[in-house]
């Protein structure tokens, strides 16, 4: 199969570690004009691999710190002269001395007597390496098809098709349709004469202009002066709050995520208060749901059919 160019060399490193006599025509058939992704495909679905835990983590590459050069032949004999004669003097150096001290003279040296030093010589500090950052996770069928469809759509820009860049782009899309979703996010603004104080009704500028201010994170600021560094279930918390005539303004809310958002409801109106409010919550929720839940098990009631009943054609 090799020889007549049914199988490549990459097709038979990847099936190499799953051929067995039981199963070797099987998959050598099955591998027959196949691309390398196809192969991966075919073992995957076959022998199954161990679903990986999804992980990014920071890497940094830095270029190695610059050497010093070598110093050539002469001036290795003169380092080396240098170095025989500072023993030199300071040998005699100690000599002397010794005379004086027994003499009971006490001389100082001065610096032109002490031996030169070697200037230590300073090497440029690298620049910084751009940061980057490892993702591993797990696709679906229908994300890797996504995935395969935007990297045929940026052949002409992304002809390697670097699935980092190409989801750079998807992101850049993502991110800001998620913004005008959430808070409004938007370049024109518009007016709203609607009334906001005492009503819990929130603009969609005032939203973006909440979201732009806080950059996006919880305010929360602890006792040890930590802000909390949450960006996942932000909510919008209003300063002096909607029951005691709170308006929706810019300067009246911030962003706190959910916990602390809720940490901050309990120490206005109290623990207990709050914990009744949620509970009224999931109930009310509860039976919203009955209804929906009654309707289905009603329609798949009556399509099924009666006991012991059979259809026309027996």
């Amino acid at each position: 199969m090799l020889e007549d160019g049914r199988l490549h060399l990459t097709g038979a490193r990847l099936l190499a570690p799953h051929l067995t006599q039981g199963n070797c025509n099987e998959l050598l058939v099955g591998s027959v004009d196949q691309r390398a992704s196809a192969i991966r495909v075919m073992l995957a679905q076959r022998f199954g691999t161990p679903e990986p835990r999804a992980t990014l983590r920071p890497i940094v590459s830095r270029p190695l710190a610059p050497t010093a050069p070598l110093p050539s032949a002469d001036e290795s004999q003169l380092f080396a002269g240098a170095s025989v004669g500072s023993e030199t003097a300071a040998a005699t150096q100690h000599v002397s001395k010794h005379v004086v001290a027994e003499a009971g003279i006490v001389e100082a040296a001065s610096p032109a007597e002490m031996p030169p030093s070697d200037p230590v010589p300073i090497l440029p500090t690298p620049p910084p390496a751009p940061l980057r950052f490892e993702l591993r996770c797990t696709l679906d069928e229908r994300t890797h098809e996504l995935l395969r469809q935007a990297q045929a759509l940026l052949s002409h820009s992304v002809p390697a098709g670097d699935v980092g860049q190409v989801l750079r782009r998807a992101l850049e899309l993502l991110v800001p349709k998620l913004e005008r979703q959430k808070f409004g996010a938007t370049d024109r603004p518009q007016r709203c004469a609607r009334p906001t104080n005492g009503t819990r009704h929130i603009p969609a500028q005032v939203r973006h202009a909440v979201l732009k201010r806080d950059q996006g994170q919880c305010t929360f600021v602890g006792d040890d002066g930590h802000r909390c560094s949450e960006r996942r279930y932000l909510e919008l918390d209003h300063v002096v709050p909607v029951a005691r005539g709170g308006g929706a303004t810019v300067g009246n809310l911030r962003l706190r995520c959910r916990a602390h958002n809720q940490l901050e409801a309990e120490r206005t109106f109290g623990a207990g208060f709050m914990q009744a409010k949620r509970e009224g919550a999931r109930d009310r929720a509860a039976e919203r749901r009955e209804p929906a839940r009654a309707e289905g098990m009603q329609a798949c009631t009556a399509a099924r059919p009666p006991v012991g009943a059979t259809s026309s054609s027996a």
